[in-house]
């Protein structure tokens, strides 16, 4: 588990917004999933999300480790792109429409 250690300089802001901006590696809502989860202290107490900072306060964040994922490659047939669909256009009805797979169709 890795530990960050942070020193508040200035006070009155959200402990979130402070955060995202010191630590660019890390989103607002990851931020705050970490404050929900009670990873992130302040001066060795849990704080919410809307916890404004005084100067001083001592911050220490506990990231979990990362997850390893088990991602297998799936065999998808390649054709040549292109499926006709045999749906009448509302527009033009009776007619066929030919249409790119590489492409989502909105029909409408």
């Amino acid at each position: 588990m890795e530990k960050i250690h942070l020193t508040a300089e200035h006070s009155g802001e959200r402990i979130d917004r402070f955060l995202s901006g010191n630590l660019k590696d890390l989103s607002r809502s990851y931020i705050q999933k970490l404050l929900k989860e009670n990873r992130i202290l302040v001066n060795s107490s849990t704080v919410k999300a809307n916890y404004k900072i005084n100067e001083g306060d001592e911050i220490d964040i506990q990231l979990p480790e990362p997850e390893i994922l088990d991602i297998k490659p799936e065999n998808i047939p390649q054709g040549n792109g292109c499926a006709s669909i045999s749906r009448p256009l509302q527009s033009n009805p009776g007619q066929c429409s030919h249409v790119s797979l590489r492409r989502p169709a909105v029909w409408h």
